[in-house]
């Protein structure tokens, strides 16, 4: 019975030494199921990561589209003056006034960042730019005021629509001021330029003090026959040869003006620079 027990236990080592390669073999894996798992990690590993930005993009958007805040601190309003709709022609500039009452420290030219928003409180990535010209932009009123620009090349960005904007001037994360929603609405011009979107864009040229506005055959050019002509245009070409150095020049073009305004009563803005351009070229006889 022993060697019978001696023989049973033998074959069972043997029997187990024999399987021992299989078993090995059976837990470790093949190529291709490793090159699998390798796959499914890095698919997990991509689905944390755009879980994360997710994550992130959800709460940019949160911050953005917070509730808009009770009470207007100042006005925003094109610089011709209050009107119903901001309207403008995607590929002209535009310009903004911001009226603040005279002694908030936010009169002062770039001190705290303006964002802009939609009706919604979503931020709109619009591209405006504070510039500061006290003659060409004068103050209107006893408000203190900012000036913001969309050049002509952010505003050929811009698709065609209608929007509702206000402005938030942020100074940190506990202080900003909101300025009222206005209608806005960029659109393409069917007919070319009208008188508005000229001087938009003539504006546009001595605020960035294009060099080319001292070239005499440009100056010919932007104010030849068959361009639009109007009050304001005609102000601006005083303005350009003022700061060219021909004062005799800047006169007639604000006697031009004149003329154009046949005695009617001007816009505000436009009155305000014309008796600014007049008591400058008064001081140059």
């Amino acid at each position: 019975m022993q060697n019978y027990r001696r023989f049973g236990l033998a074959v069972i080592a043997a029997a187990m030494l024999i399987l021992l390669p299989s078993a090995v073999l059976f837990s470790q894996k093949t190529p291709s199921q490793k090159e699998q798992e390798r796959i499914e990690r890095e698919r997990e590993k991509r689905e944390m990561k755009e879980e994360r930005k997710r994550a992130a993009r959800e709460r940019a958007a949160a911050r953005n589209a917070r509730p808009r805040q009770k009470g207007v601190a100042f006005v925003v309003e094109p610089v011709e003056g209050p009107t119903d709709t901001v309207a403008f022609h995607i590929g002209s500039p535009l310009f903004l006034r911001l009226r603040i009452p005279a002694g908030n420290d936010a009169c002062k030219p770039f001190n705290g960042r303006p964002f802009f928003f939609d009706s919604s409180g979503a931020q709109l990535g619009w591209g405006f730019q504070e510039v500061t010209d006290s003659v060409l932009f004068p103050a209107v009123g006893n408000d203190c005021q900012r000036i913001l620009m969309l050049s002509s090349e952010q505003s050929n960005k811009l698709p065609e629509g209608r929007y509702t904007l206000y402005v938030e001037l942020m100074f940190d994360a506990q202080h900003r001021l909101t300025s009222n929603m206005i209608p806005i609405h960029p659109a393409y011009s069917k007919t070319g330029a009208d008188s508005l979107s000229y001087s938009r864009f003539l504006a546009e040229q001595i605020v960035s003090n294009n060099p080319l506005l001292r070239d005499p055959e440009t100056l010919r050019a932007l104010f030849a026959e068959g361009v639009p002509k109007s009050v304001e245009s005609e102000l601006y070409r005083a303005l350009i040869l003022l700061r060219a150095g021909d004062a005799e020049a800047a006169r007639q073009a604000l006697s031009a003006a004149d003329q154009r305004a046949a005695g009617k009563p001007l816009p505000p803005a436009t009155d305000a620079l014309r008796k600014g351009l007049e008591r400058v070229l008064a001081t140059n006889e």
